[in-house]
């Protein structure tokens, strides 16, 4: 079978994509991934991670206060 990988698309609470990251290893492994919050407002922000043909969607708040 072939190895699916991690995908991280990052959306603000509009529906827009901010931000992109590709995890290039195999979704059987564990991952770290950080995400620089540097070029985005303070706020609440969606990650829709895909994994292994799965999708799962966490809100991620940013502060940067």
């Amino acid at each position: 079978t072939p190895l699916h990988h991690i995908a991280v698309n990052i959306y603000n609470t509009q529906g827009q994509l901010v931000d992109r990251l590709h995890e290039l290893g195999p979704a059987e492994e564990e991952h770290r991934f950080y995400w620089k919050t540097e070029n985005v407002l303070s706020g609440i922000y969606f990650l829709e991670i895909t994994a292994d043909l799965k999708k799962r969607f966490l809100p991620v708040v940013v502060n940067h206060n």
